[in-house]
């Protein structure tokens, strides 16, 4: 969301309108954050003028985090200051099949409004279906670190799933006869290393960290069906992984050649 409203629209309601010399140094020499006259970072004025559709005003400063545009709100007016709404950016989490996002949130706040159940302080909007518009309410930062913990348990089950698949096609391809040539590179990048090591004949020596330029390098030594992936006897299980994986997959490429 992009706030269109002029940041030289005040209270009064006037327009100040900005000298173009001004702004045309200001543009040549800016390398940062604004400053006035004596080094001191200019506080940008977020004091907005909102009509009243019943008559008189409503002064009030828009937070720095908000991104709402409030250009209609002025140009149309609120019927009560408890309209007034303040909405941050948006994060969500979409797909490249599907235009809908998933678990979008924002920080959200009426200010002025007068229910008491949260809503005039700032709080998340959190939307399961972003193209649904429904949120779970005003949840606090407690109540979505809650639901941040279930999503990260659910994408641990998400990744359980990913390497029961991995098993189960590594499976496969040892029952229609286990060569490299039925890999791909996805395969290498996924299936067990045992499966993987057992099908390119290959094993792993782990060596003198001085033998190593960086500890994530590797060496491959030996011949097809016999081939040794020498790495750092310093590498964490994780890196290990990582380390052999990559050393397979060169071998991978150079068969794919």
């Amino acid at each position: 969301m992009q706030n269109t409203v002029p940041a030289s629209f005040k209270p009064s309601g006037g327009i100040v309108t900005p000298d173009p010399l001004e702004s045309a140094l200001r543009s040549a020499f800016d390398q940062g954050e604004p400053c006035d006259a004596d080094g001191n970072p200019v506080v940008e004025d977020r004091t907005i003028t909102y009509p009243l559709i019943n008559g008189g005003f409503l002064v009030d400063e828009c937070p720095a985090w908000c991104g709402m545009d409030h250009a209609d709100d002025i140009a149309r007016g609120l019927a009560s200051p408890e309209d007034l709404v303040h909405e941050g950016e948006q994060t969500a989490l979409s797909f490249p099949s599907s235009e809908r996002g998933l678990l979008a949130a924002s920080i959200r706040q009426w200010p002025h409004d007068t229910d008491h159940d949260g809503s005039n302080l700032p709080h998340i909007a959190l939307m399961p279906d972003a193209d649904s518009g429904d949120d779970l309410g005003y949840l606090t930062p407690t109540q979505l670190q809650a639901e941040i913990q279930r999503t990260r348990q659910h994408l641990i089950e998400l990744q359980r799933l990913a390497e029961q698949v991995a098993g189960l096609r590594a499976d496969a391809h040892q029952r229609v006869g286990g060569g490299v040539e039925g890999l791909e590179e996805d395969d290498v990048r996924s299936m067990p290393l045992p499966h993987l090591l057992a099908t390119f004949g290959a094993r792993v020596v782990e060596g003198d960290p001085e033998g190593f330029g960086s500890v994530m390098d590797s060496f491959l030594l030996g011949k097809p069906g016999d081939w040794q992936v020498r790495i750092s006897r310093e590498l964490t299980q994780h890196l290990r992984e990582q380390v052999v994986r990559g050393a397979l997959l060169t071998l991978h490429r150079r068969n794919a050649r």
